[in-house]
């Protein structure tokens, strides 16, 4: 099913369970991309047990941060791949970038953290 996909997107959705979860796993193990963007209707607590599999899941309620104007990154991974188009001059700015609510995530063991709030 997921055979010539280059990047899989939950966007404020639950990660599946049974066989389409379970090939979900399959082929992010097999170094497929996973990138999933957490909102109101994310609700990991019903996740299934396999999503621990992907990724460590976000623990008690979304942290609000519209009393204080929101959060800000306060350390990127410039050294990754994955912000190397933004190393080059004028070519982004992520401390302007204003976060209002988030889900907080514990890195696993072994985890790189590429990004986290100030």
């Amino acid at each position: 099913m997921l055979k010539n996909t280059a990047l899989v997107i939950l966007s404020d959705a639950p990660v599946p369970g049974g066989a389409i979860g379970q090939q979900l796993v399959d082929y992010v193990k097999k170094g497929g991309g996973l990138l999933v963007a957490l909102g109101s209707r994310s609700n990991p607590s019903s996740w299934p047990s396999l999503a621990e599999q992907l990724m460590p899941r976000p623990s008690g309620e979304p942290i609000d941060r519209m009393a204080d104007r929101g959060a800000t990154l306060g350390y990127l991974d410039r050294g990754h791949p994955v912000f190397e188009i933004f190393n080059g001059p004028r070519s982004g700015d992520f401390s302007g970038a204003r976060v209002l609510r988030y889900w907080h995530v514990a890195a696993g063991k072994g985890d790189r953290q590429l990004a986290r709030y100030g």
